[in-house]
Formats: structure tokens, C-alpha cells, sequence
């Protein structure tokens, strides 16, 4: 099975980098990796060039959606994996979430996210919701939501 990674990404000049670091670091490493430069008027492609491992689809779409469709559309991959241009990845993200994909059937699947600072997390989805299944849990109705948005 392989991942293609989709990074869409406007004026990210600042936080780029440490994103696509993020993903080539990885302890599995991803087939493809597109960096969907969208309306940007600051250096992201600049310094999104400086990766050799790096596909960049420039678009002027403005729009974070359409962005991303347009990087899948680019994947010859089996599977996709997103990541926003200001987050970045744990080492073995792909690792667990391919082992996960290989041994459950879906078409869909999502994990976890922290919120942190450089020495602390602030939040996750799952402490939100005492470490049970956060998506059962009507009480955690603003988690929830952004799992809409994602859909």
C-alpha cells in the first residue's frame, strides 16, 4: 500500500518547512508528496523548491478545499494523508495509521490531533473526551464539528 501527502498551502513562507520536514521524517516514508501552492504572495514556493522529494502544483483557487482536491487529483497513490502548511507530523504518524488501514476495512479513517505549544500540549481530541471514543461522545460538540468540517 502507498500514501501520497497533500499540503495546501497559502503565505506559508514561515511554516512550510517544518511541515514537509514533518513528512520526511517520517519512520515510513510517503510515495509522493505535493505542495499545493494556492494564491500565494510570499516566498512558500521559494522555499517549497528547496525539496528535491517535493511536487508543487501552483494554483489560484484562494481556497483551502479545492486546493487539496486538486493535490489528490496530482497522487498516483493509493491512499492520501493531509497536512495543513502550520501543522506538523509525530515520526510515526504514516507508520501507525498504515498499520491501522492494513488491519481494519474503511474508507475513511482519522486519529487523534494535540494542540501545543513548543513545551506542552494544550488540548486533544481525545483528552477532551477522557480518552474515550471522542466521536461517540455528545459532549464534545466543538471536536465534533471540526470532524464535520473535515467530511
Amino acid at each position: 500500500m502507498n500514501i501520497g501527502v497533500v499540503i495546501p498551502a497559502k503565505n506559508a513562507e514561515h511554516t512550510i518547512e517544518r511541515a514537509i520536514q514533518s513528512v520526511l521524517t517520517q519512520s515510513v516514508s510517503p510515495k509522493e508528496i505535493v505542495v499545493v501552492v494556492d494564491a500565494s504572495t510570499d516566498g512558500t514556493a521559494n522555499v517549497a523548491n528547496r525539496f528535491a522529494e517535493v511536487k508543487i502544483i501552483y494554483t489560484d483557487y484562494s481556497n483551502r478545499a479545492m486546493a487539496r482536491n486538486a493535490g489528490v487529483n496530482a497522487l498516483t497513490t493509493d491512499w492520501v494523508a493531509f497536512l495543513d502548511s502550520d501543522d506538523e507530523w509525530m515520526p510515526d504518524k504514516l507508520k501507525h495509521q498504515l498499520h491501522f488501514t492494513n488491519s481494519h476495512t474503511a474508507d475513511l479513517f482519522f486519529h487523534d490531533l494535540e494542540i501545543r505549544t513548543e513545551d506542552r500540549v494544550i488540548t486533544s481530541w481525545s483528552r477532551h473526551c477522557r480518552g474515550e471514543h471522542w466521536h461517540r461522545q455528545l459532549e464534545c460538540r466543538n471536536f465534533v464539528c471540526l470532524l464535520d468540517d473535515l467530511l
